[in-house]
């Protein structure tokens, strides 16, 4: 699978074409007094990167960009916009995902044989305004990445290691937002990811937990007893 076209019923926003077989760069020739606001690092990039992956079947919250930053009105300034992001697939069709803002919840999608032109959205669609939990299901069949149908994982689990923020560079395996959690939310799929078998890592786990909980019931036990002479 690869990024092929991001665009958007606003032509505010800009056209984005990806490179197949070269790398893609997001580019700032910053002109102004590095003192001044703006320079290199108010320039989107962040956002870029969340919106590809709000195409991608995110769930947002009031707290995301899209619907954190309001107008004068009170309403977001994105919500009448429509993003469709479209995806070649390694079947060699094209996939077009439309979301909107507003009704960030119902997707839809469309499979063509070719893509689209001129940055117009598909006359046809092949699923119209489905609820994202469905449609996380819808593109994970789309995508069919042999990875994720034999290790049962969410195609949504490798994302961020693909999309990563500025903090999840501090270590090359454990993402910032696992910091304050348990090693079993991500090393096992690290393992598998890596070509190791997880299930190792998560019967070890399991049984860290079961020796950790027979540990706190022997000391229980040992404590009621001591209260009898």
């Amino acid at each position: 699978m690869q990024l092929s076209k991001l665009y958007c019923n606003d032509k505010r926003f800009k056209n984005i074409k990806f490179n197949f077989n070269s790398l893609n760069v997001i580019y700032a020739d910053v002109k102004s007094d590095i003192k001044e606001k703006k320079n290199s690092h108010d320039l989107g990039k962040t956002k870029f990167a969340e919106l590809i992956d709000f195409m991608l079947l995110k769930k947002i919250d009031k707290n995301h960009f899209l619907l954190k930053i309001k107008g004068k009105n009170g309403e977001s300034i994105f919500a009448n916009y429509v993003f469709y992001l479209e995806l070649y697939l390694n079947s060699n069709k094209y996939l077009t995902i439309k979301r909107s803002v507003n009704a960030n919840t119902k997707i839809s999608f469309s499979l063509q044989n070719q893509t689209t032109s001129n940055y117009l959205p598909p006359l046809k669609w092949d699923h119209e305004d489905i609820v994202i939990d469905k449609s996380r299901k819808l593109l994970s069949d789309y995508l069919s990445l042999d990875f994720f149908h034999n290790k049962k994982y969410d195609y949504r689990k490798s994302i961020n290691y693909s999309l990563r923020t500025q903090d999840d560079f501090k270590d090359v395996y454990k993402l910032n937002k696992f910091s304050a959690g348990r090693d079993i939310s991500w090393k096992p799929f690290m393992f598998d990811l890596l070509g190791f078998d997880g299930t190792l890592l998560k019967l070890k786990y399991d049984n860290d937990s079961k020796i950790e909980m027979i540990d706190k019931l022997k000391i229980s036990i040992k404590n009621n007893f001591s209260l009898f002479p």
